[in-house]
């Protein structure tokens, strides 16, 4: 399975070169896409925001999204917003209650990937090192976040 953003060249190429490999849209793309539209709904419904995160994140079966965001169109009159119904027409791409029998872990989104290549090119890495470095540099960074989890786990349990 790939996750990536809605790029129609990219979902060519992958069709093209990985006919046997399932693609996917990546969750948080597509909510990024629409966060303007989507933030003024939320300012017109308060209740809207959690709703709609609850229904977009939790494990459900393919009834009960439609059910819910049903529930979630009628609740807040979103009927003829066009940004619901993008959301929605292409929900077969990023919604996991359609791609469940696909193992792809607990991956449903790029946002890990791109903070680590924002973090890694940031504070670890620049175009002067060479590979040797590079890995040990990457190294330290896993094992730095790895330590901060760590931590967070600890602290959350004290």
């Amino acid at each position: 399975m790939i996750l990536t953003d809605q790029d129609n060249a990219m979902q060519n190429a992958i069709r093209t070169l990985f006919p046997r490999t399932i693609h996917r849209f990546c969750r948080w793309h597509m909510v990024k896409k629409c966060k303007d539209q989507l933030n003024q709904m939320y300012d017109q419904h308060p209740k809207l925001k959690d709703k709609l995160t609850s229904v977009i994140n939790h494990p459900l079966n393919p009834e009960q999204f439609e059910a819910a965001w049903a529930q979630i169109l009628d609740e807040f009159s979103l009927h003829d917003s066009s940004t619901m119904q993008k959301l929605y027409n292409d929900r077969h791409m990023w919604i996991s209650a359609y791609f469940k029998e696909v193992f792809c872990g607990t991956m449903q989104s790029t946002q890990r990937s791109e903070s680590m290549k924002s973090l890694v090119k940031g504070w670890y890495v620049d175009n002067t090192i060479s590979i040797n470095e590079f890995a040990k540099k990457i190294l330290n960074c896993l094992i730095d976040m790895h330590n901060k989890e760590a931590s967070e786990k600890y602290q959350s349990q004290v």
